[in-house]
């Protein structure tokens, strides 16, 4: 799996590029796809009835790339199929006619398709330039073992945005399990505390995503959920640390020291000047440390039920240092705009 930086870059080479060649026009890319879309589909894969009833809640890309389950071919493109006859599917996901170009693109468990995979790329809602490449990439493909991905052929900010967050989820899979089997050792009173404090750290995730990340450029969906990511995981992680006594060594006077430095930091962003472009504002990041207080102070709550020989300063030292972290990114951030 490709990471988030590398398509990043293949996304800004992508769009400095497509104005070095010439691309095939609107209007012959849609008479090419008119002429594809009159590929019969092969009724023999579509679900039968029974199976659109008992599948009718599946998600086709759990099943295609085995999240939270082994990887299903075939339930994969029946799923897809019932999918084609939904409107209100989520658009960070892959499904559809992207999974069905898919699979029959690559022939899992169906005879390789290439004229069928590519009436299913002329059904996804894509950029032009997105959807001429994609039917490229299928034609350089159709006498050959290579394979093709949905991700490899994006030009559009939520595309990147919809691939991050799929390999995210492929990669986060194993920390997720653990962490799962970890709370279901919990007794009731820890489980209970637990979805309190996960209520209010999402609250606060969703605060800093919207509030502190800038949002005005057009990669701005990757960045919120890479972001979003490694918060979760970086959450969820900690807790298999404490598990195996890792806990954070911090003294009382250790968090005066550290909260000084919160203040401090707090302090010279609200004294700077909102920029005149991005979406980051003081007003944005004053709702965001709020929320962040509420988390730091429902997580101590946790912990004494948890781990009671760990003092309340040590952990609240942790959890300032971290909020340190991302205040003083920010203040670079608006520092170098005013």
């Amino acid at each position: 799996m490709k990471s988030l930086h590398y398509i990043i870059k293949y996304f800004l080479f992508f769009a400095v590029s497509s104005y070095c060649y010439d691309a095939m026009p609107i209007e012959e890319i849609d008479k090419k796809c008119k002429k594809i879309m009159l590929q019969s589909l092969p009724l023999e894969d579509t679900p039968s009835t029974t199976e659109t009833k008992n599948l009718n809640q599946c998600i086709s890309q759990n099943y295609y790339y085995g999240i939270g389950q082994s990887i299903d071919y075939e339930r994969a493109r029946k799923c897809a199929y019932i999918e084609l006859k939904k409107s209100d599917l989520d658009i960070y996901r892959i499904q559809g006619a992207q999974i069905l170009m898919m699979i029959y693109g690559n022939g899992y468990q169906v005879k390789k398709n290439i004229p069928l995979a590519k009436k299913f790329a002329c059904q996804i809602d894509s950029a032009p330039a997105e959807k001429e490449s994609r039917l490229t990439h299928l034609s350089q493909i159709e006498k050959t073992q290579n394979k093709i991905d949905i991700c490899d052929d994006i030009t559009s900010g939520l595309m990147m945005g919809v691939c991050t967050h799929l390999w995210d989820e492929i990669k986060s899979q194993d920390s997720t399990k653990e962490f799962k089997k970890l709370i279901g050792k919990w007794n009731n009173n820890q489980k209970n505390a637990y979805e309190k404090l996960n209520v209010i750290f999402n609250a606060f995730v969703n605060s800093h995503l919207s509030n502190e990340i800038d949002l005005s450029g057009s990669n701005r969906t990757a960045l919120q959920i890479e972001e979003k990511s490694q918060l979760i995981n970086h959450f969820q992680s900690s807790f298999l640390q404490f598990e195996n006594k890792k806990f954070p060594l911090f003294s009382d006077n250790d968090f005066i020291q550290i909260d000084k430095k919160l203040n401090m930091v707090y302090s010279k962003i609200m004294k700077l000047k909102d920029p005149g472009y991005g979406t980051i504002n003081r007003k944005g990041i004053k709702l965001t440390e709020l929320n962040w207080i509420k988390y730091r102070d429902e997580f101590v709550k946790f912990a004494t039920i948890n781990y009671p020989k760990i003092k309340s300063a040590a952990w609240k030292a942790w959890l300032t240092q971290e909020r340190i972290s991302q205040l003083e990114q920010i203040y670079d951030q608006l520092n170098d705009k005013s």
